[in-house]
């Protein structure tokens, strides 16, 4: 009877290493998207960030040595939601599809000094910060265009984010006012006077009149000149 049990106990113990040495017959949800994440990641810039959704917990997947990450067939950047394939050829071929997540960094201006109200912005008040979407201040300007030739309707501190419902327009160009206008190029210059047919702040187009009749457009600048668009 001692000798049956011990055989029980070594055919138990076989059993059990055996099982643990067979290799799992499954293939993991969790590589699954890891494979995803890193196919992804691969054809991004540094700034981007990736997050992939598990696949269905019901699904059951034969193991894959080498399975195959299918990515949008796209010549515009990879952004937004997307629908990723993976799909294993052998020994029993199967595809599923996941859900991606592309986020991009952007970037947002924030008050490198103290701002006063009615302060007229200039380059050397902000500086640059960069957040993914969920994360910008609401209302946070994005684009120098935003800002410029714009002032504040507020006081910022320093460090703050800049916000649009902050700013207001200041005409540096009113319509009839006769300005500059300036023409440059590779090794050239021309300067010439016209009148303003519009209003405009700094960076905005504006139209002028020449002395000819003929309508010219070009960007109000913060002196009250116009640079000409070649």
């Amino acid at each position: 009877m001692m000798r049956l049990h011990r055989l029980l106990q070594a055919c138990l113990l076989l059993t059990c290493l055996a099982a643990q040495a067979q290799p799992s017959t499954r293939h993991s949800p969790d590589a699954l998207r890891a494979q995803v994440s890193e196919a992804l990641t691969a054809q991004l810039p540094a700034s981007s960030r990736v997050s992939v959704s598990p696949p269905d917990p019901q699904l059951q997947l034969p193991a894959c040595p080498k399975p195959e990450v299918l990515l949008p067939a796209t010549q515009q950047p990879l952004r937004g939601q997307l629908r990723v394939g993976v799909r294993c050829h052998k020994p029993q071929p199967w595809t599923v599809y996941l859900s991606a997540t592309i986020q991009e960094s952007r970037n947002y201006y924030l008050a490198k000094v103290p701002l006063q109200a009615g302060h007229l912005l200039q380059a050397e008040d902000l500086t640059i910060g960069q957040a993914y979407a969920e994360n910008l201040p609401p209302g946070a300007v994005t684009d120098e265009k935003q800002w410029l030739g714009r002032s504040l309707t507020a006081a910022v501190a320093a460090g703050a984010p800049l916000r649009l419902q902050w700013l207001r327009s200041i005409n540096v160009v009113s319509a009839g006012q006769t300005v500059k206008l300036v023409l440059e190029g590779a090794g050239f210059r021309i300067d010439s006077e016209g009148r303003a047919l519009g209003n405009a702040a700094a960076g905005q187009s504006v139209q002028v009149r020449v002395a000819s009749g003929q309508t010219v457009s070009g960007k109000a600048q913060a002196g009250g000149w116009v640079e000409l668009e070649p």
